[in-house]
Order: C-alpha cells, then structure tokens, then sequence
C-alpha cells in the first residue's frame, strides 16, 4: 500500500501514516507529493508542536512574502534546513 500511495503521490487513500526512516526521507516525500508544488517553490511552515507555535521555521518562499510584514518578527535570514548522519533534522 506504501508503495502504491507513494507513486501516485496521493497519500490520503493509504489512510495510514506513512512512516520513513529519517526525517531528511520524510521531508522529501511531503514535499514530492504536496499538490504539485516543486520543491523550492513550496510554502511549508515547520513547528516545534502545537502547544509551542511563537516561533515558526518558515521556507523561502513564505519568507518573501512576510519579510516585511510588520505583524512579523523574523528572528533570522533565511537557511537550509540542516541534517545529521542519519539523515535527521538537527535543531
């Protein structure tokens, strides 16, 4: 079912989580089968949890849009996302 999900990038009908073996994996693949944005142009907001949403990691693109805003506090430039060994987000 994993496999079927994936390839037509349509995660919804799997109606289980997928599960990857690193974050850098996990990334990736919201990112090849989210409505068919590519990769840098895509708008994804990342979280610590969603009881702890004063600070957000935000891409680039989101970044152009509310860089100045004044209803927006940006805490830092933008930057890749940064990965260790196994391939999981460091923090």
């Amino acid at each position: 079912m994993y496999t079927n999900a994936v390839t037509a990038a349509i995660l919804d009908p799997a109606k289980i989580p997928l599960l990857t073996n690193n974050d850098r994996e996990a990334v990736a693949l919201a990112l090849r089968c989210s409505s068919g944005a590519a990769p840098e142009a895509a708008k994804v907001v990342r979280i610590k949890n969603t009881q702890e949403i004063g600070s957000l990691w935000i891409s680039e693109p989101l970044y152009e849009i509310i860089k100045d805003d004044p209803s927006f506090t940006v805490l830092s430039e933008p930057r890749s996302l940064s990965f260790d060994g196994q391939g999981n987000l460091q923090k």
